[in-house]
């Protein structure tokens, strides 16, 4: 799904395990493509995950529109929480050139089950992945949870493709 056809007003939050909300789009779970995106600093290993830290660098439509849906999306979760913009963990970091959104890659047990090729359909693997590549993400969103007073929330990457 492309952002654009997104309509927030069938975001919902459904209430699910203890303090955790299921995010849903028209009563599925919420899936969409990036626009190409830079990775400036690859691929980040912490707390036994793997992140993917990625800019949204330029000024064209597609990443101005990409950026401004990541903001009322968030928007959107604040106002069916009914909570201060400061109770939201934002995925969205604002640097002086441009803006940073931050990914996990999908895994089970230990393994990265995200699908990643290049351009050329050609598979890889995390450590295929350095500083400064272009990628589109498809991205997935299913959980907002409640802990020390803020609610958080993570964009899973189900599928990367390099370029």
């Amino acid at each position: 799904m492309n952002v654009n056809t997104i309509d927030l007003n069938h975001v919902s939050l459904e209430k699910s395990l203890k303090n955790s909300y299921d995010i849903k789009y028209n009563n599925m779970p919420l899936h969409f493509w990036t626009p190409k995106l830079l990775i400036p600093f690859g691929v980040d290993a912490k707390f036994n995950n793997y992140f993917l830290n990625c800019e949204i660098d330029g000024e064209t439509n597609n990443l101005k529109l990409f950026e401004y849906f990541i903001e009322q999306l968030e928007n959107k979760f604040i106002e069916l929480l009914d909570i201060k913009k400061t109770c939201l963990n934002s995925q969205l970091r604002y640097t002086d050139r441009n803006s940073i959104i931050y990914t996990k890659f999908l895994e089970k047990n230990k393994k990265i089950l995200t699908i990643i090729k290049d351009f050329e359909n050609k598979h890889m693997t995390i450590y295929d992945i350095e500083k400064n590549m272009e990628c589109k993400l498809y991205l997935s969103l299913n959980k907002l949870w409640y802990k020390n007073d803020k609610y958080y929330y993570k964009y899973t990457i189900k599928e990367l493709i390099v370029y």
